[in-house]
């Protein structure tokens, strides 16, 4: 089945991460998703035309834990990966003076970034 993105989609849902049979996380906590619109990325292959998907998740107490912006070419392949980590992560505070994106009220700070193997070469 195909996956269609449209801008203005959202959902909302849950996902449990299990780690072993004795560790698990994310239960409870809902995890949020909206493809936000278009937006040119620059990359070693060139510029493409993608569709940014943000997906969110808030901890119980409703503080901000995890951010995540996935930029997706027509394709359909992310060519473009940013991780972001609300005032609920344990390093937070260590993130302070990098760049932040504003989401739902909340300042989130920038973990890491991630460029796919498709996104440093040129596209045929």
């Amino acid at each position: 089945m195909s996956l269609r993105l449209r801008t203005g989609d959202t959902w909302t849902g849950h996902e449990v991460y299990r780690c072993g049979p004795e560790k698990t996380r994310g239960e409870g906590q809902a995890h949020h998703g909206a493809v936000d619109g278009p937006f040119e990325v620059s990359a070693p292959a060139g510029k493409m035309l993608c569709l940014r998907e943000t997906w969110w998740v808030f901890a119980r107490d409703g503080r901000g834990l995890t951010l995540a912006e996935l930029y997706v070419a027509q394709d359909g392949r992310t060519v473009y990966f940013r991780r972001f980590n609300g005032p609920a992560y344990h390093n937070y505070e260590k993130l302070a003076g990098n760049p932040e994106r504003e989401h739902e009220g909340i300042a989130w700070r920038l973990w890491y970034e991630c460029l796919p193997d498709i996104a440093l070469a040129p596209r045929q």
